[in-house]
């Protein structure tokens, strides 16, 4: 499939939200297209095949050799793992997260690499002040470590709608002492 860049409005299209639910939400475009380009391709591939080019999902089931409600779980699970609150949080605090975070995020949260396999095949380096420089996570670092992200992404959007409906009623309330 020839790659042709993704515009805002493509990026909303392929899940399906107006720009105005995304900020009620809130996250920026900015990150969504973020965590689209992390997806994994095959993913990424059929929400394009699906809402950009306008296939069907029973001919992309025939041209894959698979059952149409192999592509419709795909689709489905692409999209959730896109609106998931908590890789949206993690996606934001991007770059303030650690190498090791990063890549715990992006093979566990996001490709569905079990924990246990991710230890057993030494794909994320051990967490900083581990005290083994240049080593692969435990599988106990690697669950402290998802821990600590999950819970961090949870306070995060806490947070995030503290504010939100902060600013809701201190605009009601404005509205409301004006009128």
């Amino acid at each position: 499939m020839a790659t042709r860049k993704l515009y805002n409005e493509d990026i909303l299209a392929l899940l399906g939200l107006a720009n105005s639910k995304l900020w009620r939400i809130g996250y920026n475009l900015r990150d969504l297209r973020r965590l689209f380009h992390l997806m994994l391709p095959r993913e990424r591939n059929l929400l394009k095949l699906v809402h950009l080019r306008g296939v069907s999902q029973r001919e992309l089931a025939g041209l894959l050799g698979v059952c149409p409600r192999t592509v419709r779980r795909t689709l489905r699970k692409a999209r959730n793992r896109l609106l998931d609150p908590v890789n949206l949080a993690l996606i934001a605090r991007w770059k303030r997260l650690e190498p090791a975070e990063q890549r715990l995020f992006h093979l566990h949260h996001l490709h569905g690499v079990s924990l246990p396999r991710l230890a057993r095949l030494g794909l994320v380096p051990a967490p900083a002040g581990k005290g083994r420089p240049g080593g692969t996570a435990t599988l106990s670092d690697l669950r402290t470590l998802d821990r600590r992200l999950t819970r961090r992404a949870r306070r995060a959007n806490r947070h995030r709608q503290g504010r939100q409906s902060e600013g809701s009623v201190g605009a009601a309330g404005a509205a409301a002492s004006t009128g």
